[in-house]
């Protein structure tokens, strides 16, 4: 049966992609979903700094102290992933703009090259025609 879903998954995602991203022309990671791919695909290679600068805080890009914090995270995060031998792939299952389309949520899994898997769920906020992963704010 897993073998199956897979390509359901997708199939569903390719989908979902071009129905819920077409249209207003904007920029590169018009979609979340796209967005939470290059999230991961920065943390795999290394490159925590940029993937800092995709998070934002209530509606605004975050601050240079918020980066700093944030990155120290997202290397936590990324040794975790490398004790799980890396991830394989990072799949989007379900991508739901609310509203005006200036938030979203997606529901996505990591397959890591362990054979693991996580189901997560991420927010989103569009910031001048950019999908931004949505943190919780607990800096003053």
């Amino acid at each position: 049966m897993k073998k199956l879903r897979l390509p359901v998954v997708l199939l569903y995602s390719m989908i979902a992609g071009i129905f819920s991203c077409g249209g207003d022309g904007a920029v590169k990671n018009d979609c979340p979903g796209i967005a939470i791919e290059r999230f991961y695909m920065l943390l795999e290679n290394q490159e925590f700094g940029t993937a800092a600068q995709m998070y934002s805080n209530r509606g605004r890009k975050l601050s240079s102290e918020e980066l700093i914090k944030i990155e120290k995270t997202i290397k936590r995060s990324a040794e975790k992933h490398k004790k799980k031998n890396g991830i394989s792939e990072v799949i989007v299952i379900e991508e739901i703009l609310i509203g005006d389309h200036k938030t979203a949520f997606v529901k996505y899994n990591i397959v890591y090259n362990n054979g693991e898997e996580d189901d997560l769920k991420q927010a989103f906020e569009k910031i001048d025609g950019r999908w931004y992963l949505k943190i919780v704010s607990f800096y003053k």
